[in-house]
């Protein structure tokens, strides 16, 4: 099973990556023509050229490891090192933050259901969860700006500049992983061992933390591909908003005219949701028994 899903993951991953290069070289030329009043642009395909850019690009990335340079004449390659590492670390350091403590929130809203702490728990979440993601970012960044002007909001340069994006992208996806993870206690609640233990005279604290959360991990972690593509989608706004010089601000300035560039870093972030579902399945596979059942 597991070799079948690393094999079909992995056609996907190809399929989209060439689907990537087919997409950014399209050609997307542009004749204006003058009319009374207004100024027409006529968009039409250079063809002859289309496929030779194409193949010549594909044979010098898989023969040599060569992308190309960028408008400012320094290797593709080295702009990514210089801005890939950057972003890597706002992803690690947010991911892990997003799962820990979206799992520890679920529990609590678990836990706190019918109490009057439910208003920080469930409800809180559910509050959270209906506004747009980026409203978060935006708002708390605001918040840092006017409140505590004392953080240094744009040390990006600085060896802890990662911390402060990571906790602020962390909010919103983290409310998502409390959802999946509450939903999950809830559906696991009327299977027979639980009602077991509780006969047993466990209290619900034992039962729900080392019974209910262990057989609900397992459908929390086959979220995670969609967590990471959650995570991946805020980095734009973050480090624009933060004047974050990382990976997905370097991405949206290399539009439309370093096609090498923004290959390479798509190539890139699809890499990670790649190995994102790698990581899923194998923890699925640990924590779910019925999907070891299912071999």
């Amino acid at each position: 099973m597991l070799a079948r899903f690393i094999v079909r993951t992995l056609v996907i991953y190809v399929v989209s990556a060439l689907l990537i290069v087919l997409i950014v070289f399209f050609p997307k030329d542009a004749m204006f023509f003058q009319e009374p009043g207004k100024l027409l642009p006529t968009f039409y395909a250079s063809w002859e050229t289309y496929i030779p850019e194409t193949t010549t690009f594909m044979k010098q990335v898989m023969t040599e490891g060569y992308f190309g340079v960028t408008r400012s004449h320094t290797l593709v390659t080295d702009e990514v090192v210089r801005v890939f590492p950057r972003t890597m670390k706002i992803i690690i350091t947010s991911f892990f933050l997003i799962i820990v403590l979206g799992v520890l929130k679920g529990v609590f809203d678990y836990r706190n259901q019918y109490r009057l702490t439910n208003l920080f728990g469930n409800r809180l979440t559910s509050l959270a969860q209906s506004f747009p993601d980026f409203f978060f970012i935006i708002a708390l960044i605001w918040i840092l700006l006017f409140y505590f002007p004392f953080i240094d909001v744009f040390a990006y340069e600085e060896w802890y500049g990662f911390i402060l994006p990571s906790l602020i992208v962390t909010v919103y996806p983290m409310t998502y992983v409390a959802k999946i993870t509450m939903n999950a206690l809830l559906d696991e609640q009327s299977e027979q061992y639980v009602q077991v233990s509780y006969a047993k005279g466990f209290k619900k604290r034992f039962v729900v933390t080392n019974h209910m959360l262990h057989n609900s991990l397992g459908n929390v972690f086959s979220h995670l591909p969609s967590i990471m593509l959650l995570l991946l989608s805020n980095l734009l706004v973050l480090e624009m908003f933060l004047d974050y010089k990382g990976a997905a601000y370097r991405l949206f300035m290399a539009i439309p005219h370093e096609r090498e560039l923004i290959v390479a870093l798509a190539w890139l972030f699809m890499t990670i949701v790649f190995i994102t579902q790698i990581v899923s399945y194998l923890l699925r596979y640990y924590f779910d028994p019925r999907e070891r059942s299912a071999t």
